[in-house]
């Protein structure tokens, strides 16, 4: 992730309450681009996002260091469903929070990249699409607190979205698939499951590596990416082998057999446009 706003603490644009405009919830524009309109079920979604004062008053926008989806919010609408990637906020100590507002004059605009999203390795942030389609995302900015900080002021606050942006996702390559496919299948044979093919199908729905990734179950794998990868397939039949696993994490994991166990509860009990 890279950060192209210049941080800095600047002058004082404008102080108090009384010089701030009245429709300056108004005043700040956010647009979205992709790096690439068309991804693979199983690539990465770049997105990148800019920030204009589109009104006649200069203010600041408070911005994080590392953003995406931190107050950056993603929704991805087809056809049927909506699927989203929740903002996270940490928490900032007052202290520091001058040094994250960005000056912003009239007409001034500002990029940044954030990070990438449907990112397969662990840790990502995850917007899972579980199918092939045409969808529309937006992205939502929200930004909370004192609209005067520390003497500098007025910050800009509320909430703001921009326009949608089309993304197609497109079939991954079938030697990808076969790749990933073949590397369960030993995994159910030596008893050791491959990570990587995991995390795979945590993003890609297949219906032979879903039966794989069940006999990894009864092969006895506790791989902890396993669950949602079985989750991922949306097959509520498998809701019984999430309630194996979570048995035999119970006695050295006793919090994650429960996250488990309630996985399989919505599982069973889900609906197509139902968050896991």
């Amino acid at each position: 992730m890279k950060l192209l706003f210049a941080l800095t603490t600047g002058v004082v644009l404008a102080s108090g309450v009384s010089q701030q405009r009245t429709n300056l919830s108004e005043s700040l524009q956010v647009k979205l681009s992709l790096v690439r309109e068309v991804v693979a079920i199983d690539g990465v979604i770049e997105p990148d996002i800019t920030f204009v004062n589109v009104g006649s008053a200069p203010f600041y926008v408070e911005r994080s260091d590392s953003i995406g989806p931190q107050d950056i919010e993603f929704i991805a609408r087809d056809a049927e469903c909506e699927y989203t990637a929740s903002s996270f906020r940490p928490t900032i100590p007052a202290s520091y929070q001058r040094f994250l507002l960005i000056p912003f004059r009239p007409g001034e605009r500002s990029s940044q990249m954030l990070n990438q999203i449907n990112d397969l390795e662990p840790g990502g942030s995850d917007l899972l699409l579980p199918r092939e389609g045409k969808y529309s995302l937006t992205a939502v900015f929200h930004s909370q607190g004192e609209t005067v900080v520390d003497g500098l002021g007025p910050v800009w606050r509320g909430t703001v979205t921009s326009d949608p942006v089309t993304l197609i996702v497109v079939a991954p390559s079938p030697g990808k698939v076969d790749r990933m496919r073949e590397q369960l299948e030993q995994g159910v044979t030596t008893g050791a499951a491959d990570p990587d093919s995991i995390a795979y199908f945590r993003h890609v729905r297949d219906e032979t590596a879903a039966d794989l990734l069940i006999r990894l179950v009864a092969a006895g794998s506790v791989d902890p990416w396993l669950a949602e990868a079985i989750a991922h397939q949306r097959r509520p039949r498998d809701a019984e082998a999430l309630e194996t696993l979570s048995r035999r994490l119970s006695r050295d994991d006793p919090r994650f057999a429960e996250s488990v166990l309630d996985l399989a509860k919505r599982l069973r009990a889900s609906k197509p446009c139902d968050p896991l």
